[in-house]
């Protein structure tokens, strides 16, 4: 911030906001999932239990050529593209703030 913290007209506080873009700023694959994304679980032939189960798009596997998702289950799992239905409004994307704290002594 080019503020000298010792120099008694530096300020008490500052506010840094760190943004990142909606596609969390990642190389992935062409498609619509986006990590955060909403998403529900259709079409598995080989675990139908997850079928209709809403779940959270955590990131791309690059080896296995599947996205893994959080099901609101709680079970963590590796599924194709073709088995994930968007839900909902996008809310990919991160924005967090940051506050700096200068104690006067």
């Amino acid at each position: 911030m080019g503020i000298d913290s010792s120099d008694d007209q530096a300020p008490d506080w500052a506010t840094i906001a760190v943004y990142t873009c909606t596609a969390s700023c990642e190389t992935r694959p062409p498609g619509e999932m986006r990590v955060g994304s909403r998403v529900e679980v259709v079409g598995l032939g080989g675990r139908p239990e997850l079928n209709g189960i809403g779940a959270s798009v955590l990131g791309w596997h690059e080896p296995s050529g599947r996205w893994q998702v959080a099901c609101d289950s709680g079970e963590r799992v590796r599924v194709k593209e073709a088995n994930l239905a968007a839900v909902g409004g996008e809310t990919a994307g991160y924005a967090e703030e940051y506050v700096w704290v200068q104690a006067h002594v």
